[in-house]
């Protein structure tokens, strides 16, 4: 394909090739007419957005996208592609900041929904999501689509916190012209840094939760090279002291070092601006303890990530992934499975609203032919009723550490319940039944329902090959276990037994339980 066309061949470390895995391929093709025209309106709406907002006394700042092609990209002549328009605004601003969008054109959807109270207030009623679901403003006969996405925090965990509304004024009150040129507002040059790296971090994240499942890039770099530009322009003013203390304000310290670690792998620096990083990894930042359960315990699947970091460029995605989540299994709870002629207990934990029954016991046992779970209950396990909104079961997860994309994906999901079968008898089925942990799924698995004395005690048997599990290959899986069991008393939720993670999503194998085969334990 050619080289590069920006001007920083000494300093990109990729090739066309690898670019393409790290979403960065777009910087060897030209941009398009039509491009070029998206800018031009992007910059008018925003330039109209600003104003507007300013006689309003309305505080608004944009960021990513158009502010840093307009500051770091034009000036290394870089191509940088932006999908929508991103503005911050106070959450106490952001209905009287609609009627601005309203007023100038933005719509819900293409059949020109107007934007009203109600639809704001029911987007924010939700405080997992950081920003309004999009709006769309039309031009040359719908021809061209232009999306604002307004921003009332960085993170949505700045809303479970109830801090979106102090960080987002404290970020305003810094805000600046970009250039004299083009007066638009954006963040100052440190919270643009720390943005752009927690962008990365935060949809490295999400791609990790879907990647064994579908084969998709891991390290979508847009915004890292974001963070690098601002870095080749701005390091001899950066403070790096200050740049730390506010990522530790933010409470986004992984995201920024493990976005750091990342931007070794791909580019080069110089010693000035090395430093940033070294300091970083240096700054003793306090300990935050009740973070952990935050974005499915983002921390740690980044600090695992981070150790497997070196290897970036020498190892393919799948390869990355599956020493990630090897690093990450070994600092889950462990179970040593290694005797395949010993039940090994499954040490489960509870969470319930109110206390329904003891804790089941729970064993596993295996050989080269199938995997074998027994479980014992004080109360018998109930009928499965699929028009409950709560039902007793058994979720199981396995993940298979020697997966590979050409024969399946990486985790089988299994539900185990009880039902009549044609003769009204007691019968024991498993089904595998997708994300959803207590849903019957719509393939039945053959399994063994053995020692079937009664609900209260059984034992089910897996074949490994149904799995689609060569357990030769294996020194170790990852495994989540959970019992759900409807209380049925006072409307109270049912109570939960779980083995390693009871916080939602329960499907990604990074937060599973390590269940140790083999003396060996390397990573495949």
């Amino acid at each position: 394909m050619g080289e590069c066309r920006c001007n920083m061949s000494d300093d990109f470390l990729l090739n066309y090739e690898s670019a393409s895995r790290f979403s960065l391929d777009f910087l060897w093709s030209k941009p398009s007419s039509v491009e070029d025209m998206i800018n031009k309106i992007s910059i008018k709406e925003m330039l109209t957005l600003q104003r507007l907002a300013d006689e309003k006394n309305i505080r608004i700042a944009f960021f990513k996208g158009m502010i840093e092609k307009i500051d770091t990209y034009d000036n290394a002549n870089i191509r940088r592609l932006q999908h929508d328009i991103d503005v911050l605004v106070s959450p106490d601003d952001v209905l009287d900041f609609k009627n601005i969008c309203k007023n100038t054109g933005f719509n819900i959807s293409e059949l020109g929904e107007e934007i009203s109270d109600k639809w704001v207030n029911d987007s924010l009623n939700n405080e997992n999501i950081h920003h309004l679901p999009l709006i769309k403003k039309y031009f040359f006969g719908r021809s061209i689509c232009l999306g604002l996405e307004i921003h009332v925090a960085i993170d949505s965990m700045w809303r479970r916190k109830g801090k979106s509304n102090t960080l987002c004024r404290e970020m305003l009150s810094r805000r600046a012209s970009i250039t004299k040129s083009i007066p638009l507002c954006g963040l100052d040059i440190y919270d643009r840094l720390i943005i752009s790296m927690h962008h990365f971090s935060k949809h490295f994240l999400a791609n990790c939760l879907t990647y064994y499942y579908e084969k998709t890039r891991l390290f979508e770099c847009k915004t890292l090279l974001d963070a690098f530009l601002i870095i080749k322009k701005y390091a001899i003013s950066i403070d790096a002291e200050l740049l730390a203390l506010r990522a530790e304000h933010y409470e986004m310290v992984e995201h920024v070092k493990f976005a750091s670690m990342v931007m070794l792998q791909l580019f080069h620096f110089d010693a000035n601006e090395l430093r940033i990083f070294e300091n970083l990894y240096c700054h003793k930042f306090k300990r935050n303890t009740t973070n952990m359960s935050i974005a499915n315990k983002a921390e740690l699947v980044l600090k695992c990530a981070t150790k497997s970091v070196g290897d970036l460029l020498a190892c393919s995605d799948i390869d990355f992934y599956k020493r990630f989540i090897f690093n990450c299994l070994h600092q889950n709870i462990q179970v040593d499975a290694s005797n395949a002629q010993k039940q090994c207990s499954l040490p489960l934990k509870s969470f319930a609203t109110s206390n329904v029954e003891p804790q089941p016991e729970v064993t596993f046992l295996w050989n080269d032919m199938v995997a074998t779970f027994t479980f014992s209950f004080e109360q018998p396990l109930k009928n499965y009723i699929s028009t409950n909104k709560f039902n007793d079961g058994i979720s199981i997860r396995l993940y298979n550490p020697s997966f590979s994309f050409e024969k399946d994906n990486a985790v089988r999901n299994i539900l185990i319940c009880a039902v009549k079968n044609e003769l009204d008898e007691d019968s024991i089925i498993a089904t595998y039944n997708g994300v959803d942990s207590f849903r019957t799924g719509e393939r039945q698995i053959p399994c063994k329902w053995m020692s079937k004395n009664s609900l209260n005690c059984f034992s089910v048997s897996f074949d490994w090959k149904e799995l689609m599990f060569d357990i030769s290959e294996n020194a170790y899986i990852g495994i989540e276990l959970m019992i759900q069991r409807d209380s049925n008393a006072n409307n109270a939720s049912p109570q939960l037994f779980y083995l390693s993670n009871c916080v939602p999503p329960h499907h990604n194998p990074a937060k599973f339980a390590l269940i140790k085969l083999k003396s060996e334990d390397a990573p495949c």
